[in-house]
């Protein structure tokens, strides 16, 4: 339970981290109009230039940095293989609520709506994420919002590498202790 609950807020902390693209998109909304306008370069540069130079190193140095980290410290299975795969699934959240929270700044001129729309959307997307609402007890007409949630699958790729080689719990309760109503286990 404690593994599935970082692995939730991990994936969660990734997705929220995208937010300011939506900003840096808005910010730079006039000024791309403006040149696209005069003719100075095509939309295609510009994307393809702000790939290059703004989504791979802003992503790619943090999502780097907060593996490292962050993998390590939690404590999470012990083997350089799984941290690989654990950094490539924070990349690739990261990079798919960036380029949602990119997509809401060009839709939206104001940049205040766009925070609003960003925020909105990465929270319905927490609701369907797999841990705070069973997924089996979601009504039919909704449940297919899982299948857009990024959350869901960062937890679902963390989940896989945690757990794929069978950790091993100590769970043999020896004393269970009622304290206001919650049980309480102690184990050898």
């Amino acid at each position: 339970q404690n593994r599935i609950g970082v692995l939730f807020f991990l994936a969660v902390n990734i997705m929220f981290s995208a937010q300011e693209v939506g900003s840096l998109f808005a910010q730079e909304r006039i000024l791309y109009i403006r040149e696209i306008c005069s003719g100075y370069y095509k939309p295609f540069p510009y994307f393809s230039a702000k790939v290059l130079c703004d989504f791979l190193p802003i992503r790619t140095i943090p999502a780097l940095a907060y593996s490292a980290v962050a993998y390590w410290i939690i404590g999470l299975r012990a083997d350089f293989s799984a941290w690989i795969l654990f950094f490539i699934v924070v990349l690739i959240e990261s990079y798919c609520a960036a380029s949602l929270a990119a997509m809401y700044a060009t839709w939206i001129d104001t940049f205040a709506l766009v925070q609003i729309a960003i925020t909105l959307t990465y929270v319905f997307m927490l609701a369907f994420a797999g841990l705070l609402v069973n997924i089996q007890t979601i009504v039919p007409w909704l449940a297919w919002l899982q299948y857009i949630s990024i959350p869901r699958y960062g937890l679902l790729a963390f989940s896989v590498n945690e757990f794929r080689t069978g950790i091993v719990s100590n769970c043999n309760a020896v004393n269970t202790t009622e304290l206001s109503g919650i049980s309480w286990v102690e184990t050898t």
